[in-house]
């Protein structure tokens, strides 16, 4: 009886289109996932002008991404996340150190980004300066689509 030696590279020679498949098909079908997979975010922002001292406009600042106001705005709105989520998505700043701050939204719809961001500046102007004793918060910019 005779055995035969085969080497690695006689094995791999009749098996071509394995080779073949790995190298060709695997890698393109993740690109093709990878392709699918990608989401456009977008980013809508509002601006509002409050009439008060640059302690209680930072106060502000971190109220509008707190828990509670993002709740309300979660609620108000039934969003398909948490207030968590949204906390990831939010930011306030103040521009340029002035009374004027920037409220903005990154969301996966376009119109879903700019109803949270004027939905959240109702919010502000109709509950939160009055917790604040801010008399005057007046809307500069609306956010679009």
């Amino acid at each position: 009886m005779k055995i035969k030696n085969t080497g690695f590279t006689d094995i791999f020679k009749n098996k071509y289109w394995i080779i073949l498949f790995c190298l060709l098909v695997i890698p393109l079908s993740g690109w093709h996932f990878y392709q699918q997979s990608d989401t456009p975010l977008y980013k809508a922002s509002s601006r509002i002008i409050v009439d008060a001292d640059i302690n209680t406009i930072s106060k502000l600042m971190d109220m509008i991404t707190a828990d509670p106001l993002l709740k309300e705005v979660v609620k108000e709105l039934q969003l398909p996340y948490s207030s968590k989520k949204l906390s990831q998505n939010i930011t306030a700043q103040s521009v340029d150190h002035s009374g004027i701050i920037r409220i903005s939204i990154i969301d996966t719809k376009a119109d879903r980004a700019a109803l949270i961001a004027n939905t959240t500046v109702k919010i502000i102007r109709s509950d939160l300066g009055k917790e604040l004793g801010i008399q005057s918060i007046r809307l500069l910019d609306e956010a679009k689509e």
